[in-house]
């Protein structure tokens, strides 16, 4: 393989794996950096990538280990679920705060209205009372007058 061949096969590496390239004479160490893992972290690659003379540029990040990555995948889909059932469930609060709301406007509405269709217990005592004591007068009168035509009837006869 020629130089020129081992350059294009470094550029399509880095530029794959990390969408930049930087040849060694644009970094200011040109000494071989740790390189991570994938197609980089190769030792193959790192050899060749030392006698063409570049340097692999650094993963932005330090891959973790698929135990953790799946824990933490695992947590977010908890995360995720927890949030999605969080909102309908406040959702479905806000729907029946709303018809206890209305409830409660349509009662005030209704209450509103009390003190002209019903009457009170003792409005209504104080009533029933005064209209007897009408009718007890009124028996008063008429037996009264009753007597005295009965007295009438009793002296011409």
């Amino acid at each position: 393989m020629t130089v020129r061949r081992l350059c294009a096969i470094a550029w399509r590496l880095s530029w794959t794996a990390n969408s930049v390239w930087v040849p060694s004479f644009l970094l200011v160490s040109s000494a071989p950096r740790p390189v991570g893992g994938g197609l980089l972290g190769n030792k193959r690659m790192q050899t060749i990538l030392t006698v063409i003379g570049t340097q692999p540029p650094p993963l932005p990040y330090t891959p973790l280990p698929v135990s953790e990555s799946v824990l933490l995948f695992g947590a977010g889909l908890i995360a995720t679920a927890f949030g999605y059932f969080l909102t309908r469930e406040v959702k479905s609060m806000d729907k029946r705060i709303d018809r206890i709301e209305n409830t409660i406007d349509l009662t005030k509405s209704d209450l509103s209205d009390i003190p002209l269709r019903y009457v009170s217990r003792d409005d209504y005592l104080r009533t029933v009372t005064a209209l007897e004591d009408r009718l007890d007068r009124l028996e008063q009168k008429l037996d009264d007058k009753l007597d005295r035509i009965l007295g009438l009837i009793a002296r011409e006869g």
